[in-house]
């Protein structure tokens, strides 16, 4: 609690104030000014007292909403997964994509085409669904010219085709871009 209010409220601090002004004949109704008195320093931290708990309440309470929040928040995910994976219906075998009930579509339930309130849907594990349908990718092959693009289609690096080009231009067979430098004259 020590601090300056309490050193100014103190009697040494008063002793040494009465010493400074008898020695500088400071005027009487400015001593005032310059001193704390017991009744207020006591005042004063009764106040900081108050206002310190009620801090501390207000704090408290709002550390308790925001854990009710959470475990409110935590409640709501719970109930979502556990509803999706009740909604989850259990796949048949033999049954192909043309004998699936109107509550399914492609494989796929209704819960994920409808936003539901709460937090967002967590996906525990990746749909397969669209491979089982007979959808797959091919892969057939890199389009565009060989030796042109980027490094990752085959082609050459800018430093290695200048050289072609100045073959090219020693040869004749490349075209210059823009006018010459007597027609720009």
């Amino acid at each position: 609690r020590a601090g300056l209010l309490q050193h100014l409220a103190g009697s040494e601090h008063r002793r040494e104030t009465a010493r400074f002004w008898r020695e500088n004949k400071v005027e009487a109704e400015l001593r005032e000014g310059f001193l704390v008195s017991a009744e207020e320093y006591e005042r004063f931290a009764s106040a900081v007292e108050r206002e310190v708990a009620a801090y501390q309440q207000r704090e408290e309470e709002r550390i308790r909403q925001m854990a009710a929040d959470i475990r409110e928040a935590e409640r709501r995910q719970r109930e979502t997964v556990q509803a999706a994976f009740q909604l989850q219906p259990e796949p048949e075998v033999g049954r192909g994509p043309s004998a699936s009930s109107p509550h399914t579509t492609l494989g796929r339930d209704s819960c994920q085409d409808t936003e539901q309130p709460g937090p967002s849907r967590i996906q525990t594990a990746p749909d397969f669904a669209w491979m089982e349908l007979g959808q797959a990718l091919t892969f057939i092959g890199h389009q565009g010219a060989e030796g042109k693009g980027n490094i990752h289609t085959g082609a050459r690096p800018p430093w290695l085709t200048e050289e072609e080009e100045e073959e090219e231009e020693e040869d004749g067979s490349k075209q210059q871009i823009g006018p010459s430098y007597e027609e720009f004259l």
